[in-house]
């Protein structure tokens, strides 16, 4: 056990290793990974409120995410209900249907 963990983290860190190398692994919570994907949507959402055209390689290049990150929270705010697909892939256009907080 490591002597002041429980300062930081809700989760004890998991010490790996052998002679000649060391992991240490710090567990997240869900709480830690809802807010951080509720940051991102929000992201997401005021890009698209500025630019209605903007691509995923854009919206990845901006956030820090990869392409496929961006792919997978747009699906997930597609089936909330949080924006819309207008239009074909290249030359359509995204519109914000909910803009307010919401659950993933």
């Amino acid at each position: 056990m490591i002597e002041g963990w429980e300062q930081h983290y809700e989760l004890e860190p998991v010490i790996e290793g052998d002679f000649d190398y060391y992991k240490i692994t710090f567990p997240t919570t869900r709480k830690t990974t809802r807010k951080t994907t509720q940051k991102t949507t929000q992201k997401i959402i005021a890009l698209i409120g500025k630019n209605p055209e903007i691509s995923r390689k854009e919206l990845a290049e901006v956030i820090g995410l990869t392409e496929d990150g961006i792919k997978y929270h747009l699906k997930k705010m597609q089936k909330k209900g949080v924006i819309e697909r207008i239009g074909p892939a290249r030359g359509g256009h995204w519109k914000i249907k909910k803009s307010e907080p919401y659950e993933l």
